[in-house]
This record gives C-alpha cells, structure tokens and sequence, in this order.
C-alpha cells in the first residue's frame, strides 16, 4: 500500500513536470513562430510617408523606411534572447521530467526487489539531471549575457533610426520650402514671360499698322518718303560696300603658285603697279625645224614680257616646279597654243624632260627690227639637274604623227618650194624628189618618193647642202636643210 501511494505521487509529479514541459515547449513554439515588431518605428514609418509627394521628398519617406526596418532588426536579438531563454527553461524542465520518471522507476525497482539497483539508476539519473541543470543554467545565463549585448545593440540602431527620422523629417520640411520657393520662381519668371511676350504683341501691332498704312500708300500710287530715302541710302552703302572690297582687295599680295620667298624689292607703304607674275628670262632660241628657247632669271616670261634685268617685286622659287621661258618669232607663233608639249634640256646635257606651254606674251618684244614673243612652259617632271636661274634648251611639238615614214633631217635638201633627198645608184648619188611632212631637228617625215627600206645619203662634213623655204607641215617653220653630221653615208628611212 505505502509503494502504491508513492507510485500514485511519482506519477502526479511526471505529469506535472510532462505539463511544464508541454507548456514550455509551446512557448518555445509561439517564440519561433512570431515575427519582430516595432510599433513605434511602423507609426514613424506610417507619418513620414503618409501623403508623400513626389520627389525629391520621398528621401523623408526612404529614411523613415529604413528607421523601421533598424527597430525591426534590434528586436530580432530580444526574441532569438527570449527563445534561448525558454529553451534553457524546457531543458530544466526536462531534467526535471527525467528526474521524476527515475524515480519513479526506483519505486518500480524496489516494489519488485531491486532496491540497490533501482537507487543506483536514480543516483545516476540526479546526476545526470542536475548535470543538466548546471548545463542549463550556464546555458542560460550565456544567453542572457548574449541577449542583453544584442539589447545594447539593438537599442543603438534604434537610436540610430530615431535619428535618421528626424533628419528626414527635417529635410521633408526643407524640400517643402524649397519647392514653395521654385513655384514662386516659376509664377515670377512666367509673368515676366507674359509682360514681354505682350510688349511684343504691341510693338508688332505697332509695325503692322504701319505697315498696312505704307501698303495703301503704295496701292494709291504714292511712293512714301522715307521709302525714297531709304533707296537712296541703300545704294550709297552699297557703293561704300564695294569701294571698300576693292581696297581690302588691293592691299592683298597673293602669290601665283606655292614656294619660298626668294627676293623682297618693296617696303611696307610703297605704292605699285598692278599685273607682274613669275619671274623667268630667256635667251636665244636655235634649232632646225622646231622652236626652242632658253631662260635665265631676270627676262621676260608670258606674264611679264618686259625688257632683261627687270627687277621684281617680289621673287618666288618653287623647288618642286620650274618653268621655262623663250622667245618665238611672229610668222611661228600661229602654231603655238596653250598646253602644248614641249621638251626641255638643262644646259650641259642631261635628260630630256616633258612640260607644255602655258602662256604667251600678248605683246611683242622688238629687238633690231626683228618682233618675237616669250613663250612659258612649265617642265612637268622633276630633276635634279635643273636649278632655279639656269638656261635650258627648249622645243614646242606643234605637230605630232604616228606611224609614219622618216628619214634624218639631215638628209633632206629644200630649194624653193620643193625638197628632195639623194639615193645611192649604181655607184653614184640620184636626186630623188620628195615631198615631205612633219619635221624636228632629228628626223623629217616623207609623204612621198620614198619607200620603207630606202637607202639616202646624209649631209657630210664641211658641204652645205641646199636650203631654202621652211618647208609646210613641219614641228616648226624656219631651219630648213639641218646642218652638218658627222661622217656622212647612208641610212634607211625608218
């Protein structure tokens, strides 16, 4: 009976310590399953953005935001403090629970016979629990060091967040103002806007009305005076305009091609001539059967045909560009036209380079009776054998033929009118008549009397052959029979 009564008590206490423990373990439950509040912060959160216009404000709003979720944060700390709290309580609890069912075990044991061992199970199970229990407790006591150092830190963000919601506040106040202060800008510079615009609408009016007035004038036949004088004036500025180009005009130097300035003749303020160009000169022109000439600095070109030594006003070399000047006889120059090919030859020998004629004089140069013009050219290659100021030898080609038959200059002999070239026969010279074409110092085109593959005798050494007229047709009038070559004897048309 005592054993059924102490079992009776054991068991009451093992549901009492199994309630706590449920009770604990819901706690526990309810712990983990609400979330962290803060009331205070949702209704700042709630007032700063409540009504909120639209930006640059809404950093009240952001701020206010952000203050809230800092307070629901430092809760966080208070709850998981509180969860480990009831933890540590359940497991008292349970140590408690287990102490309970030990020793109602051990009344088990010792209602069956097994006291010692049943009091040792029991030793063992209030060991185990009060091991438990100081595990518990030191459990517990570390987690409220840790909540309440989570409790400091929470308290910090929320002062924090206290703070940053007031400057929010502070600056939703201020962004009020400032835009109180824009709309009064805006309001100010607007009616300004429409004072002006209205001034403009008047004096357009104004103009209109005069304008209309000046029209029915017009329409009636009456020109109005200040139209008249307006004319007037309007011609006198035009006339002032155009004077004053010409003097802009005639106070600008532009040089005829790009160089490098050689020789400066004049002074600042000294009055000159108008016209002038490119200073070349030129020397006698020699040559059978094609126009040549020869320049030197300081003569007559096409653009300038004045007397020698002239002096210039201003001298340009252009190292990349050179041009030659001579002079042409009147019966020559019929046959010179602008961009004709020419061939020129520095002085002492050297290549023969290739240009073309790109002026000539419109007046005469005159000396012992006999009337020439210079002739410019312009050589289009370069060499370094031709130098600024030197003389060169220069042929015009005034006619070009292709593929016709030739023989040496030098072999065709003029008298009058007709020309005639001499065939080895039989021992002895034949005077073949000929008629011929295009010439040049070198070869002279036959039209007819000859056939490709004959045989002429050349000119020889100290016998002048017969000359007369220029024949017609040739590169050039004038030269006629081509002087002496060297050796004399024969040589084939070609």
């Amino acid at each position: 009976r005592n054993l059924s009564a102490q079992q009776q008590v054991d068991q009451a206490a093992i549901n009492a310590d199994q309630a706590t423990v449920n009770f604990q373990q819901n706690v526990v439950n309810q712990d983990q399953s609400n979330p962290a509040t803060d009331t205070a912060a949702d209704n700042n959160e709630a007032t700063a953005c409540a009504g909120m216009p639209p930006a640059p404000v809404t950093v009240a709003c952001t701020n206010a935001q952000n203050a809230d979720e800092s307070a629901d944060a430092s809760e966080i700390p208070n709850q998981q403090a509180q969860l480990q709290h009831d933890q540590a309580q359940l497991q008292i609890d349970q140590a408690n629970l287990q102490g309970a069912q030990a020793k109602a075990r051990q009344n088990q044991i010792l209602g069956q016979g097994q006291v010692l061992t049943a009091q040792a199970t029991l030793n063992a199970a209030r060991n185990e629990g009060n091991a438990a229990i100081q595990q518990a407790q030191a459990s517990l006591a570390q987690a409220q060091a840790n909540a309440q150092h989570d409790v400091d830190i929470a308290q910090g963000n929320l002062n924090n967040g206290l703070v940053q919601l007031q400057n929010a506040k502070t600056s939703f106040a201020s962004a009020q103002q400032t835009n109180a202060n824009a709309i009064s800008q805006e309001q100010i510079r607007a009616n300004q806007a429409v004072h002006q615009a209205q001034s403009q609408l008047d004096q357009a009016s104004s103009s209109l009305q005069g304008l209309l007035a000046q029209l029915s004038a017009l329409e009636s036949g009456q020109i109005p005076q200040q139209v008249v004088q307006d004319a007037a004036q309007v011609t006198a500025d035009q006339q002032a305009v155009t004077a004053a180009e010409n003097t802009v005009a005639g106070t600008s130097l532009v040089a005829p091609v790009a160089g490098l300035i050689e020789q400066v003749n004049i002074a600042q303020g000294q009055a000159i001539g108008g016209g002038g160009g490119n200073a070349n000169a030129t020397g006698s022109g020699t040559g059978a059967g094609a126009l040549a000439a020869s320049a030197a600095s300081g003569g007559p070109t096409a653009f300038n045909n004045a007397a020698q030594n002239v002096t210039h006003a201003i001298v340009l070399i252009t190292p990349t560009a050179f041009q030659v000047s001579g002079p042409v006889s009147d019966a020559q120059l019929p046959q010179v036209r602008p961009a004709d090919a020419v061939y020129v030859v520095p002085a002492g020998g050297g290549n023969q380079l290739q240009g073309h004629v790109v002026g000539v004089a419109p007046a005469a140069l005159t000396a012992s009776g006999v009337a020439t013009f210079t002739v410019t050219a312009v050589v289009d290659s370069v060499s370094s054998s031709i130098h600024p100021g030197s003389t060169a030898q220069m042929s015009i080609v005034v006619q070009r033929e292709v593929d016709v038959l030739t023989v040496p200059s030098s072999a065709v002999h003029t008298v009058g009118s007709s020309s005639y070239v001499l065939v080895p026969r039989n021992g002895q010279s034949v005077t073949v008549p000929v008629t011929i074409g295009a010439s040049d110092p070198q070869r002279t085109q036959i039209t007819s009397g000859l056939h490709p593959g004959d045989v002429v005798v050349l000119a020889e050494i100290g016998v002048k052959p017969p000359s007369g007229a220029a024949p017609s047709g040739g590169a050039a009038p004038g030269g006629g029979g081509g002087g002496n070559r060297a050796g004399g004897g024969g040589a084939r048309t070609g």
